[in-house]
Formats: C-alpha cells, structure tokens, sequence
C-alpha cells in the first residue's frame, strides 16, 4: 500500500484505489492499518516519490472517508510536509469540503508567498465549484481572504491569470477580425494555429537562428506537427538544408520534420546520420526512419545488434525492416536495463517491432517485453500482438485477470484463453 512497481501511473491514473481494492478481496486492510499509519509519511525510496505519495493519499481519503479518522491527520501532514510539487490536495478537498479547500489555498499561497514553486491553478476552484454548485469555492474563499494571507495571495494570483487570460483573449478576437494569424512563440506552440501558417522558410530560419533554451526547443515537437501539413517542396528544401548542416542542434531540429512525416526514398547523407557521433542526433535519426524500409537502414540496425548495448532508439529500425530469422539475433542482442526509464523506452521499441510482426517467431520476444516492461499501455500491447500471433500463453491469460491495466482486467474476465506456449 506505500509503493507499487507494477502499475505506471503516468499512463493509468491513481493507483491507490487499485491497491486499497487488493487489500480489501484478501481481507487484510484491517491488519495492515496500523503499519500504513505508521509509514505513510516517511519519503518514497522509489523514482517517483510523488507517485508513492499520490498513491498514498487516495488510500488515506477513502479511509477517511470510512470513518478511519487516525487518517484524516496523516493525510494533511503528506500535505504539508512534502516539498515537492504538491500532492493530496485534491484528496483533502474531497473529504473536507469548504475546510478543506481553505486548508489547500492557504498553504499553496504561504508557499507562494515565501517563493517556492507551486501549483495555483483556475482548475482547483473549478472543480470544486463542479462537485459543489457554481461560485460555491469563491464563496467559501472570499470572507477568510482578510484574516489569511495565503488565502489571499492564491486568490490574486488566480485573477491575475485571469486577466492576462482576458486580454490574450481580447488580443485574439482583434487579429481574428483583421485577419492576421497568432504570432509564433516556439516556448508555447500548443495552439497549431501558432505555427501552421509558417513557411518552409520561416520554419528554417527559426532552426538556424533559435537559441537553446531547454530540452524541448532542442528537438520541438511543434516542428513535427507542422511537417505534417507542410507541402513536398517545403520538405526538400528541409532535406537540402540538413545535408549542408553540422551542427548537432540544428540537427536535430531538422530530423524532427521528418519524424511525422516519411521520407519514403531517404537520401544518402541523411541515412549517414543514423551513425552520427551525437547520440542526440542518432535518436532522433532513430525517429525519423522507423516506418522506413530500405536496404541501408537494416544494414545499419544490424550493426546497432553487434554494439555491447542496443542504442535507445535503435530497435525502431526495424519496425519496417525485420525478415524471418531476425528474432532470434535481436533476442540474442537484447538486455534488460537496469534504470527503470531506460528500460521503458528500449521495450517501448521492442512492442513497436513485435505489434508490426506478430509473428509466431517473435513470441519470445513478446513475452520478453511483456515481462519486463514498467508500462502497462506497453504490457498491454505485447498481449495483443501475442494474441495476434497466436502465441498467447494461457499464464498470461490467467496473470491478465489481474493485472494492474483496467483494460487487461475485463478483456480477460472468463474462462482461460490462448495457445499453450512452448519454449
């Protein structure tokens, strides 16, 4: 009930209910109280401290929630004891009502206050409001903004975010009516219209000249977008800038355009970077020629399997390019990485080549990422592919009714299914 290595959390959500759930069927939450009291504010040992942490105030909320109230002070402590971003308070707002968002803003905004980074969201009072009734959080917040400070510096934050959110919207309806697009920002491309309008020129210019400022400016993903509605002389233009480029910033800017969008018939000096000294420039060069088959890329992905250690990335080659016999070195070459994220994306390229070849050679392959993998998206699609191969074991069947992916749960509620597998 304080960790769990088996559900990823980033794709599935919460897990604390899926953990107080096995708790309750093997009858244990009782005896395993008093210890989870004990424990639950000491820090996460794990990657993701804030996860364990998640996990841990859901399961403190329900119990709450059934009148265990040694949890209610627990809950609150994780609360305001963890110095990362925070965590638990939509779980105290749940089981406290109006006190509990005074208690939530309050803190937010002394965190605020003092400078520490925080999260002072529209959405906290929003969502309130939605479980509650409309202007039910202002209502609560207003008559205590005088005798709490914090309270008060969450609430101007929040309609100062407003108003810029007013102008902007202000500012939209004016370029709208002369008919001017959204002026290019690279630091905030959420909005495509922010760069769909820009020309092959205007898009070069920005990778030529841009300065770094974090890692998503080095390979943006707004660039990958705007490849995709680009015309086919844009994209040559991009190819003939990138065959004259050195540096591995530019690069890397350039392979993005093609990591959405196919070069079907790939010039030489451009597969030549699949070999390039960056290791930044050879994973995206990875990306770019994934869904590319072509002679010279396997070539290339079979001396990727003679290095010690298979690149990050460089699996992807041969989505488009494996061949009968091709399991059996790929299997030979594999190792499983020690660091959990590592580990994630190699197996994530491992479910890309089996899902494109679900064949009955690729079986141990399968099996090999479903074991392995800490994503239960990837879990589940090595379970498809098995399925697709008929090479679905009936363990995996039967281990799937209890698996930590909703999906897996109730696709393999009932009698067992699948092949026998044979090693």
């Amino acid at each position: 009930m304080l960790t769990c290595q088996s559900y990823d959390a980033q794709c599935e959500g919460d897990r604390g209910g899926w953990m107080l759930g096995m708790a309750d069927a093997a009858a244990v939450t009782e005896r395993l109280l008093p210890d989870f009291l004990a424990q639950a504010t000491q820090a996460p040992t794990g990657d993701y401290p804030r996860r364990d942490l998640n996990q841990r105030c859901t399961i403190l909320a329900e119990l709450v929630k059934r009148d265990v109230e040694e949890a209610r002070p627990v809950l609150y402590r994780i609360f305001h004891e963890y110095d990362g971003d925070p965590v638990g308070y939509q779980d105290i707002i749940d089981v406290d009502g109006a006190e509990g968002l005074i208690a939530v803003c309050e803190e937010l905004g002394q965190r605020a206050i003092a400078g520490v980074k925080t999260y002072i969201e529209e959405w906290i009072l929003t969502s309130f409001d939605k479980a509650h009734a409309d202007g039910a959080a202002r209502a609560a917040l207003q008559p205590k903004r005088a005798s709490l400070r914090g309270v008060a510096e969450f609430l101007d934050r929040i309609d100062a975010d407003e108003r810029v959110r007013q102008e902007r919207k202000i500012q939209r309806k004016r370029r709208k009516k002369r008919g001017e697009p959204a002026p290019f920002d690279p630091t905030t491309p959420s909005n495509p219209a922010r760069y769909h309008h820009l020309s092959a020129d205007e898009a070069i210019e920005w990778i030529e000249k841009a300065p770094t400022q974090d890692g998503m400016l080095d390979a943006p993903y707004w660039i990958r977008d705007w490849a995709r509605h680009a015309d086919e002389d844009a994209l040559e233009l991009i190819l003939s800038k990138l065959e004259a480029e050195s540096r591995p910033l530019q690069i890397k800017r350039f392979l993005n355009v093609f990591v959405n969008r196919t070069i079907e018939h790939p010039p030489e000096h451009a597969i030549e970077l699949l070999r390039h000294q960056d290791e930044g420039v050879r994973r995206i060069a990875y990306a770019a020629f994934k869904r590319v088959r072509d002679a010279r890329i396997r070539s290339l992905a079979k001396q990727a399997l003679a290095r010690p250690e298979i690149a990050a990335g460089a699996l992807d080659l041969w989505i488009k390019n494996f061949e009968p016999g091709d399991a059996h070195p790929i299997e030979q070459a594999f190792a499983i990485e020690p660091d959990r994220d590592d580990r994630h994306w190699t197996l994530m390229s491992l479910v890309g080549v089996v899902e494109a070849n679900p064949i009955a050679e690729c079986a141990r392959l399968m099996r090999l990422a479903y074991e392995h993998t800490p994503c239960t998206m990837c879990r589940n699609r090595a379970v498809e592919a098995m399925d697709s191969a008929k090479a679905l074991p009936n363990w995996i069947a039967q281990e799937c009714k209890f698996d930590a992916s909703d999906d897996l749960r109730e696709r393999f509620d009932g009698p067992s299914c699948g092949t026998e597998y044979k090693d």
